[in-house]
């Protein structure tokens, strides 16, 4: 297995490496696409800036993964296999790999 000792993730808040996966809160961000913060970091930004983030790696976003699916999967198949049911219903975990493959995966 590949170590990835040699990438840093470092808050974008606070400035400082985030060493564990426990520690960790991704956030959609523009204009780098998936913004990497501390937990306490993203306490003091969500009670600082105006309305908070949902983190794409939290349970809250595999809820709304699953439901978002679910819905589009039952619009798909009762309006006659309308394409963008498909294209709506990959958004969510489409943001969710990119959070792994840009940051998560570079924490051991």
């Amino acid at each position: 297995m590949k170590e990835h000792s040699n990438h840093k993730v470092i808050c974008s808040y606070c400035g400082d490496e985030i060493s564990s996966r426990g520690d960790l809160v991704t956030l959609l961000a523009y204009p780098q696409i998936v913004d990497a913060v501390h937990v306490r970091c993203y306490g003091e930004m969500s009670m600082t800036r105006m309305g908070g983030k949902l983190p794409l790696n939290s349970s809250g976003s595999i809820w709304i993964i699953i439901i978002s699916d679910l819905i589009c999967l039952c619009l798909f198949i009762t309006r006659n296999y309308n394409f963008v049911f498909i294209l709506v219903g990959c958004i969510a975990p489409f943001f969710r790999l990119l959070s792994w493959l840009m940051v998560e995966r570079k924490i051991p």
